[in-house]
Order: C-alpha cells, then sequence, then structure tokens
C-alpha cells in the first residue's frame, strides 16, 4: 500500500510495511490444539510458525498445509497440548507484569509531569532574579554584607 502525503513545498511518498502474522492453532470441542489454515488475506502478508526457529515466513495454503505435516510442526502441536496448564500459568504471570509495568509507567509520567512543572517554575524565578540584579549598572549585585549571590541557592 502506498499513501500520497503533500506537504506545502513538497510531495512525499510513503510505503506502508506490514508485519508478519504469527500463527496461532485453532481449538477443538476438546479444547485441544489443531491446525487451520489461516485466510488468504492473512497469508498475502505472511505467516511465521513458533515451531519454526529459522523464522519462515509462509504465503500460501500450499505451503503451509505442508508445513503442518512436518515432524518439527507435529511435535510443537503436541508439546502445546501436553503444556496447557503452563501456558495459562505464563499468561496469567505476564498481564500481572504488564499491568504493574503499567502502573509504573504512569507514576513516572507523573513525576517527569511534576519536575518539568517545577523546573518551569524555578526558571522563571531565576529570570526575575537575574532581572532585579541586572538593575545594578555595573551588571552585578553584592549583597549587604559584599558577598556574590548564587541565583541556584536561593530558595523560592
Amino acid at each position: 500500500m502506498n499513501f500520497l502525503i503533500l506537504t506545502s513545498q513538497k510531495q512525499i511518498q510513503m510505503d506502508l510495511i506490514t508485519q508478519p502474522t504469527f500463527y496461532e492453532p485453532s481449538l477443538d470441542a476438546n479444547n485441544n490444539y489443531v491446525d487451520k489454515v489461516p485466510q488468504q488475506s492473512i497469508l498475502a502478508n505472511g505467516v511465521k510458525c513458533a515451531c519454526n526457529p529459522r523464522g519462515t515466513l509462509f504465503t500460501n495454503r500450499q505451503n503451509m498445509t505442508s508445513h503442518f505435516k512436518s515432524l518439527c510442526h507435529q511435535s510443537w502441536i503436541e508439546n502445546q497440548n501436553k503444556n496447557k496448564q503452563n501456558h495459562l500459568t505464563e499468561l496469567l504471570e505476564l498481564r500481572e507484569l504488564v499491568k504493574q509495568q503499567t502502573i509504573l509507567i504512569a507514576e513516572r509520567d507523573q513525576k517527569i509531569v511534576r519536575l518539568e512543572r517545577d523546573v518551569r517554575e524555578k526558571e522563571i524565578a531565576i529570570r526575575a532574579l537575574s532581572g532585579i540584579l541586572h538593575t545594578n549598572a555595573t551588571g552585578s549585585y553584592s549583597g549587604s554584607g559584599g558577598e556574590d549571590v548564587n541565583l541556584l541557592d536561593i530558595d523560592l
């Protein structure tokens, strides 16, 4: 698929790149994994099977059906059916991990917003104090005891 983007002075063409889909076996009436060839619209973008470490891309029904008959794939399906409980446990653990990570990200985002606001407030204060200090004709300010004042040490 191609998309055309027009800007004020030039034309940019962008190609939409689609990623291959990972094959997911179906479940039969007994909740066992069984092979089912994906629809042609899915195959058109390519399908990868998790049983194949080389990452072969299947793009048509015939290749996919042939792959299902391979010893590698048959062993993989058998292993999937033997380890259903392990997959469920892993899924639940990963969901919990995603939930925890989402909370951490939200907390970090809130902290970033607070710190950015603090920085903006301090920049405004520094500019205001700098303006006051620069009113002296020499461009420097000395405190009442003659000591220099570091603007970063001023607590607002």
